[in-house]
């Protein structure tokens, strides 16, 4: 125990009611507490919200060179500051760990991702993000995220939109089908990318896994893709009766609101009811031992301690 907190705990166990000057030895320890707390993480995190301010659309309506210059500096700084919280992790076959702020402009459409540091490989093909399970907590909880995805760690991990805000894509993650894995606080699925209709084919696991003092998010492409033959025929014959209605039901230059609103409601319901088949029936075809190896052997790459 430090000679100023010996003081203050005499000073207490005495019950003497005397005043230390300015209250000078209380001031002290609290302030070798406050330098106690201030963790390297709390450092992170600190830096990386008065970066976020800094470049929200309010602070920066134009972007010009000099705010991406800025911006660049800021994240190169934070980057320095994670490692001092999660080290540098390597793995055999993975490009150096790089930052996986990729930018701190709050109106750009990657902003928010995972604090933590992406390892790649197989050209991209293959992504891994570490972190730690508070790091993981706190950007849950952060005041810039939705509301509704400020969840616990463990109902996050289950939420395709988890993948997509913690690892950052141009287009939906979605979720086609769970990959059993068998091991506690690791969650895996099988699921496709895209920014318009739902793909026939789903040929990329996300594996998320919260073990000790690290947190795991993955992404990794396989071939051949995953096709659900009975899910496929069945959707292609409700499309062919949508646009069937379509045809006939919406024409140029008249009124169409209603026929409209029918048709996307339709149009809902025939991708709910092939991922819903997908995720029933994809299980139980052969190829989807494809899907369970890779997610399993994406997992073998995190290490448990």
């Amino acid at each position: 125990m430090g000679h100023d907190r010996m003081v203050l705990m005499e000073f207490l166990m005495n019950g003497s009611t005397r005043r230390v000057a300015g209250g000078m030895v209380l001031g002290l320890v609290l302030s070798a507490n406050a330098a106690i707390a201030q963790t390297a993480e709390d450092r992170y995190l600190a830096a990386r919200d008065a970066a976020i301010e800094r470049f929200t659309p309010e602070r920066v309506p134009n972007v010009g060179q000099a705010d991406l210059d800025a911006e660049d500096k800021a994240r190169a700084e934070l980057d320095r500051l994670i490692r001092d919280v999660i080290g540098a992790p390597t793995l055999n076959g993975f490009d150096a760990p790089q930052f996986n702020l990729t930018t701190l402009f709050s109106g750009d459409i990657d902003f928010g991702r995972l604090d933590g540091l992406v390892l790649e490989a197989d050209g991209g093909d293959t992504r891994l993000v570490v972190s730690t399970p508070s790091l993981l907590a706190r950007w849950l909880q952060a005041k810039w995220q939705d509301p509704k995805e400020r969840v616990s760690p463990d109902a996050a991990i289950r939420s395709e939109t988890f993948y997509l805000r913690a690892l950052g894509s141009d287009a939906a993650i979605l979720r086609y089908a769970d990959v059993p894995v068998g091991i506690p606080n690791v969650f895996a699925i099988l699921g496709a990318r895209t920014q318009d209709l739902p793909p026939f084919e789903a040929g990329e696991v996300f594996v998320s896994a919260i073990r000790d003092d690290r947190v795991f998010v993955a992404s990794a492409r396989f071939e051949p893709p995953i096709a659900v033959a009975t899910c496929t025929k069945s959707r292609e014959a409700a499309e062919a009766k949508l646009a069937e209605l379509e045809r006939a039901q919406i024409k140029p230059g008249l009124r169409n609101a209603a026929a409209l609103e029918r048709a996307i409601g339709l149009r809902e319901k025939i991708e709910a009811d092939f991922k819903n088949c997908f995720a029933e029936r994809a299980p139980k075809e052969p190829i989807f031992a494809n899907a369970v190896k890779r997610a399993k052997d994406i997992l073998a790459l995190m290490p448990a301690k």
